[in-house]
């Protein structure tokens, strides 16, 4: 989307002159502000975060907007020195509410939001919540998607890109969740939302969403989370089911061992067939030190007919990758980053120059991270 063209047409209203300068006012606001949550520890916090990068495929796709290709979301963009990921963060809470909000910019949001409305491609997290009770919360806005293990900060995962499974299941929800902890062991998390990766309604249903979080032990963290709804729209009825499970095993102070499986159903609108799509990630990290950290990635991402994600010439997506990402922490608020990245598929739907397609793709992506 050029938002040059966006912001042109809307400059002269309120709602344009909110969208050009939310985020600067934002950022003054957070910056006068920091001094008295320091100084006197306001329930309210400040944060964000900034993610730089570079990223080259040697397929050299010819895509008008540098696009890498249509299965990634996340340090998207091929040839071109831009940020993925710009976020200033406020965060009130008290013993009985809560709120967030996260306003945003870079390739990450003008490539995950695009079909939202407006302002709306600028909100990461906006959301109040109360509690109920001991361990028991309601929350209602936008807010970060319960399935998955990645997250969309790059500085807070193993690998510097996101996983297949992660680019391609939502990133955030926009509904009400009901989560309970009653313990250190366990947590439980209930979401009526208004759909997969929806801020604005897009038909007249709504989805549901569940999650079941166990640590049995200090080390070992397993996650159950799914996800249920009609994702069909113009008055069609396409049911859509989904489920997500990762396991999250630290092995000692320098190796962790991550494991994922996704797996989903959509019924096939006016037959009587459903459609199936599953995948599977692996990774296994090394910290030898404070400064430095390695990690090695399996994916393998399977969507024959195309339903959670087609292909550009519509043969079926069968894409196999793998990943090896080196970190240098340069100090506790920066770390600089650099993934090697080899895709390659059983048919010829990965793109290349001149518009053309084939089976394989290599890339490297390098980024520089700060949060504060």
């Amino acid at each position: 989307m050029d938002t040059s063209i966006y912001f042109s047409s809307t400059n002269n209203s309120i709602s344009g002159i909110i969208q050009k300068y939310s985020f600067a006012l934002l950022l003054i606001f957070s910056v006068n502000f920091s001094a008295f949550t320091q100084e006197d520890k306001s329930p309210l916090s400040v944060s964000g975060s900034v993610d730089a990068y570079y990223a080259y495929d040697f397929n050299n796709p010819s895509d008008v907007l540098h696009n890498r290709n249509p299965y990634v979301f996340s340090h998207s963009r091929h040839n071109e020195l831009t940020v993925n990921l710009a976020l200033i963060y406020l965060n009130y809470e008290t013993a009985d509410i809560r709120g967030s909000l996260g306003l945003m910019s870079g390739t990450y949001a003008i490539t995950n939001l695009a079909h939202e409305q407006g302002i709306m491609q600028n909100i990461f997290h906006a959301s109040a919540g109360v509690r109920l009770a001991k361990g028991l919360w309601l929350d209602l806005g936008v807010m970060p998607s319960h399935l998955g293990f990645e997250s969309a900060i790059s500085k807070d995962n193993p690998v510097l890109t996101r996983s297949l499974c992660a680019e391609n299941s939502p990133y955030y929800l926009s509904g009400a969740t009901l989560s309970f902890q009653p313990n250190d062991k366990w947590s439980f998390l209930l979401s009526v939302n208004n759909g997969w990766q929806n801020i604005a309604e897009n038909n007249d249903a709504k989805g549901f969403g569940t999650q079941i979080t166990f640590q049995p032990i200090e080390n070992l963290l397993l996650n159950s989370s799914t996800f249920f709804g009609n994702e069909g729209v113009d008055g069609s009825l396409e049911f859509r089911a989904f489920h997500d499970f990762y396991a999250i095993w630290d092995i000692n102070e320098k190796w962790q061992l991550t494991g994922q499986f996704d797996i989903g159903w959509q019924e096939d609108y006016g037959t009587d067939d459903v459609s199936q799509w599953q995948g599977i990630t692996g990774i296994l990290q090394y910290k030898p030190n404070e400064k430095w950290a390695t990690a090695f990635r399996f994916e393998n991402y399977q969507d024959e007919n195309g339903k959670n994600l087609g292909t550009p010439n519509g043969l079926p997506l069968n894409i196999t990758a793998l990943s090896l990402n080196i970190d240098r922490t340069i100090n506790k608020n920066a770390v600089w980053r650099i993934e090697f990245k080899n895709m390659s598929a059983t048919e010829d739907i990965i793109p290349e120059e001149d518009n053309g397609v084939t089976n394989n793709g290599f890339g490297i992506t390098t980024s520089i991270a700060i949060s504060f």
